[in-house]
């Protein structure tokens, strides 16, 4: 019986593919899987409970190494010396001999080196999934002509020769890998939403919005007395209302627009862009307001994540001012996640990529939802955003944008008579959700898996 170490140097509850990657291993290989990642958010619960998958929890870095009066290189020697001894106990020693080692990179250091030497003591074969590239992000934050930068790209390429099969999140990954580094042969394993991702209905959505509502109302980017304020105090629902002798519930009329925007707020998000949009959004759908009948909705923007420039942004978002435009941050259970996204009527991405080879994998989700996606333009976002149908092939699925001023026109394109009900993004929500109808729900995670990944761990 196969036996696979998911090794993931961060916390696994944030790592979907990854999450994917264990329940695939345990139930399409039937593989025992041991996930050894650091302690941090719950995982899916599928993942929890499951009899196959056993975690194996590391605690993190000494906090004292994030600080900022610690000389940078005296962090970082002893954050690799930590994660060094962390990772060789757990994977040589406390756990039983794998057939296989899956790891996750970025981040390849120490892990590289950790996992081949395990792989070559316990005769185990090394599988790569390469999600980005390390390098590229450490050169976000020490500047690309850094030393480090330098020593981490030789790192990176010398190490990263040495697993015996790698994965690519997309075509153009695979590509540079072969050409660049001289790895030949990575599977392309293009990220698909579970099945668990799918349209909501207005039953859902309102027991959602109410789960949320104290979250939402406590959220520190809110600005009281906003325009959806007077309806979530108290646990309203600004998107739907009961329905009178049937316990049911319907969409709530004038209802504000719910955008959705998924982020691990990092420097390769600049999400200060969709803010100026929304300011900009603010400014025409409030000079519009006086109209007979306003054009532009209101806007419920939801943005969910955690990461280490939330804090910044938050009080950004607080110092707005909006009278058209309500935003909320909150971290959401992992299935509360997938209500959302199946509730909102329009997705924003501000993803851009540190090394312009991967995809956002919260845009794949919200496809699989059928939700139409505003989402920052670089290079190899055309393999999944459908921006003109003549130059993508099929149906559009969203808008790709360069800056502020483009996302903000965007926003107000596809929103442009939404209360009516004759939107683009109505419109572009309802085909999509129609094709993932017929087509029996799209291309799902799973069946992408067993194509792709399988042979390399059978």
């Amino acid at each position: 019986r196969p036996r696979v170490q998911v090794v993931v140097l961060g916390d696994f509850g944030r790592s979907p593919r990854m999450q994917y990657h264990a329940l695939s291993l345990a139930d399409s290989l039937g593989a025992d899987v041991d996930v050894v990642a650091y302690v941090g958010s719950e995982p899916r619960r599928e993942v929890a409970i499951h009899p196959s998958i056993r975690m194996a929890l590391i605690p993190p870095p000494p906090a004292w190494t994030n600080a900022r009066h610690v000389p940078r290189i005296v962090a970082l020697a002893v954050r690799v010396a930590t994660q060094t001894a962390q990772m060789l106990w757990t994977t040589a020693v406390a756990l039983p001999r794998p057939t296989h080692v899956l790891l996750q990179t970025p981040p390849c250091v120490p892990s590289f080196a950790v996992c081949w030497l395990v792989c070559l003591i316990r005769r185990a074969k090394f599988v790569i999934d390469w999600h980005n590239f390390a390098y590229t992000l450490m050169a976000l934050k020490f500047g690309p002509s850094s030393p480090i930068v330098f020593i981490a790209k030789v790192y990176e390429r010398m190490l990263g020769r040495l697993g015996h099969a790698h994965l690519a999140v997309t075509d153009a990954m695979a590509t540079w890998l072969d050409e660049r580094w001289g790895i030949r042969d990575a599977v392309v394993l293009h990220d698909a939403p579970p099945e668990f991702f799918r349209p909501a209905s207005v039953t859902e959505t309102s027991a959602l919005m109410r789960r949320l509502a104290p979250s939402l109302d406590a959220s520190p980017a809110k600005v009281p007395g906003d325009c959806c304020d007077a309806i979530l105090v108290g646990g309203g629902d600004p998107l739907t209302t009961t329905t009178t002798g049937r316990g049911g519930a319907r969409w709530r009329e004038g209802r504000p627009a719910l955008v959705v925007s998924s982020t691990s707020w990092t420097p390769d998000e600049d999400f200060g862009v969709l803010l100026d949009a929304l300011t900009l959004y603010d400014s025409v759908a409030g000079a519009d307001a006086n109209a007979t009948t306003s054009r532009y909705p209101d806007l419920l923007v939801i943005v969910t994540g955690k990461g280490p420039q939330r804090a910044h942004y938050e009080s950004r978002m607080r110092s707005l001012r909006l009278t058209r435009v309500a935003v909320r941050t909150a971290w959401l259970e992992s299935g509360d996640y997938p209500t959302l996204l199946g509730a909102a009527d329009l997705g924003v991405c501000a993803h851009t990529s540190s090394s312009g080879l991967d995809l956002p994998m919260k845009v794949v989700d919200m496809f699989g939802c059928g939700l139409p996606v505003l989402a920052a333009r670089y290079d190899v976002i055309h393999e999944l955003v459908r921006e003109d149908a003549r130059f993508a092939g099929g149906s559009p699925n969203g808008c790709l944008f360069g800056g502020a001023g483009e996302l903000a026109a965007q926003l107000c394109g596809v929103l442009e008579g939404f209360t009516a009900g004759t939107s683009v993004a109505g419109e572009m929500r309802t085909r999509m959700r129609r094709e993932l109808e017929e087509k029996g729900g799209g291309n799902r995670w799973r069946d992408n898996w067993e194509r792709a990944a399988l042979p390399v761990f059978s």
